[in-house]
């Protein structure tokens, strides 16, 4: 399947953290491509996650239709199709509309399941989605349990120095948060945070997500001359992925 070159420039872009520079260059791209076309199914995937890291106001609405083009294009089992549906439907969590994104979320996961199996990278990613809304919904136990699953098999594969579980780690600490069990969140984020730097650079936006925690965790802890230092990391970087 040949890329455009916008579509291409998005990825390099996306790759390095520059996310408002590749939403640029993807909704560029998706001009070019063919309605209902598999191309087209997946750049609105990736526009509709940018807009999500960027709290885009059309972040709903690009991968509403990033699920509809997938339908098309790829099939309504497909496990692309059930992918755009997971990411939609964390978006509509956070967003706070739970019956429509339990509805979607829990559905995507049971695809994905379906289609990949369900010790695999793909199922990992359905059971953090599943797991993230959980923990959004206060849905604590579940959710744990959830995210355990998909830590679990991510520690397998892709294995335990890959961001994705890099990720897994900071969704712990999120939940463990969350539970007020700080002494337990700091280890997970720490961990995090070294793996991020190590494989995706000490400039990546995916490590200031890690570090931003910390200094909250570190905060709440009364460590507040470690937050400030986290904190400003935090800003530096997020100054130079988001001009």
């Amino acid at each position: 399947m040949m890329k455009s070159e916008h579509i291409q420039k998005a990825d390099a872009l996306n790759a390095e953290g520059r996310y408002q520079q590749a939403a640029a260059e993807c909704a560029l791209g998706l001009e070019d491509l063919p309605n209902d076309s598999q191309e087209k199914a997946l750049a609105l995937l990736t526009l509709g996650r940018l807009y999500n890291k960027l709290n885009h106001r059309d972040r709903i609405e690009c991968l509403r239709k990033a699920v509809e083009v997938s339908k098309v294009a790829f099939g309504e089992k497909h496990d692309k199709t059930a992918e755009a549906m997971g990411a939609l439907g964390v978006a509509l969590s956070a967003r706070g509309d739970y019956e429509e994104a339990d509805r979607i979320v829990e559905e995507a996961t049971k695809l994905r399941c379906q289609a990949s199996g369900v010790d695999t990278e793909q199922a990992a990613d359905a059971y953090a989605e599943l797991g993230v809304m959980q923990m959004y919904q206060g849905r604590l136990k579940e959710s744990e349990t959830t995210l355990m699953r998909a830590m679990g098999i991510r520690s397998r594969n892709p294995g335990k120095s890959h961001p994705d579980y890099a990720v897994s780690l900071r969704h712990m600490a999120s939940l463990r948060n969350t539970e007020g069990k700080l002494s337990l969140s700091e280890p997970l984020l720490v961990q995090s945070v070294d793996i991020l730097e190590r494989k995706l650079g000490k400039n990546h936006p995916e490590v200031a997500a890690s570090l931003d925690l910390l200094a909250a965790q570190q905060f709440e802890r009364q460590r507040p001359i470690e937050a400030e230092k986290n904190w400003k990391r935090v800003r530096d970087l997020l100054s130079k992925a988001l001009p």
